[in-house]
Order: C-alpha cells, then sequence, then structure tokens
C-alpha cells in the first residue's frame, strides 16, 4: 500500500516544526532577562502525578538566590547561584536546609534548568526535564 504523503512533505512539515519551535519567544513573551528576574517571586511547582510545591524564590541581582518550598508538613531552603541562557534558567545550590528530617539524612538538592517558555517580566512560566511544570509571580 502507497502513502498519501511522499517523504519530502514529511520533512517539509518536520521541518516547519522545527523553525516553529526555534523561532523565539511567543507573541507578547519577552526574552528571558536577568537583569528583569531580580526580586521576590511565588508559585507552584506541579509535579509528575499532580503533587504540586508551593514555592518562593529571591532572586538578587549578583547572581545568588535564596528558595523556599514547602509540600505538606515539609519545608524545605536552598541558596545558591543562577544564570541565564537564552530562556534557560539554570540554578547551581550551594547549600540548603533541613540537613535532616525525621532522623533521616536529607540528600542535598541537585541543581536544577526551567525551561522557560513565558516570561513578560512580572510572570515566569517553565519546564523541568519535561516532568514538571513551573508557574511564578513577582510579588515584588
Amino acid at each position: 500500500m502507497r502513502s498519501a504523503f511522499s517523504l519530502d512533505a514529511i520533512r517539509a512539515v518536520l521541518l516547519a516544526a522545527c523553525v516553529a519551535l526555534v523561532a523565539g519567544p511567543a507573541v507578547g513573551q519577552q526574552m528571558l532577562d536577568a537583569g528583569r528576574l531580580a526580586g521576590r517571586w511565588q508559585g507552584y511547582e506541579t509535579v509528575m502525578g499532580g503533587a504540586t510545591i508551593g514555592s518562593e524564590v529571591i532572586f538578587f541581582p549578583n547572581g545568588t538566590y535564596q528558595r523556599l518550598s514547602v509540600l505538606g508538613d515539609l519545608m524545605a531552603m536552598q541558596w545558591g547561584n543562577w544564570e541565564v541562557a537564552q530562556n534557560w534558567l539554570h540554578f547551581y545550590p550551594t547549600d540548603y536546609e533541613p540537613k535532616t528530617y525525621l532522623g533521616r539524612a536529607m540528600a542535598p538538592p541537585p541543581s536544577e534548568t526551567w525551561i522557560v517558555d513565558y516570561f513578560d517580566g512580572m510572570r515566569i512560566h517553565a519546564t523541568i526535564a519535561g516532568s514538571s511544570e513551573v508557574n511564578f509571580q513577582r510579588v515584588q
């Protein structure tokens, strides 16, 4: 049986899709700008499975951050360095608390990258490794 689509037509569609993905920010969106991130942001991360982690991040102009996250009765803090690379926001934790929880040692948080698909200076929407969704609003 012959396909109704030629290999060239399929390639053209795939190429157009790739160009659309890398062409730049969505209409109305501004490029992620390190200078406009400084400040206090509140929001949440929805992880695979549907759990929601409340969070507050303070981005300092010198490239450091503090992050407080809450899930149930666990409250965790981390701080470290951040940087912007195009529409990626990288976090490099240098310390964290608590070191123990309910008598068990806590592992240090890994570095994290938000792939930002929306930023307008007041809101950020991103994904983390394709498994979590991040939504934050500037509060200060």
